[in-house]
């Protein structure tokens, strides 16, 4: 999933095990420096919501749900 510009929303999908909470960390800490685009420089700023499978969702849309997004 993915809304553009303002307000922007992404997804991030895996398909095995890992630290969810370190991968979250990691993404906001590397959003955290300005990123230079066309000589223009862009601050980010991110919020992660968490939802893994397995019973807790019915489909793709009721995952987005729990991860809150």
């Amino acid at each position: 999933m993915t809304d553009w510009p303002n307000g922007a929303r992404a997804a991030v999908a895996f398909t095995f095990d890992f630290d969810a909470e370190e991968v979250a960390r990691r993404l906001v800490e590397g959003l955290r420096e300005p990123f230079m685009v066309e000589s223009q420089e862009l601050h980010v700023r991110a919020s992660i919501g968490i939802a893994t499978a397995g019973g807790q969702a019915e489909g793709s849309d009721q995952l987005m749900r729990n991860a809150d997004l």
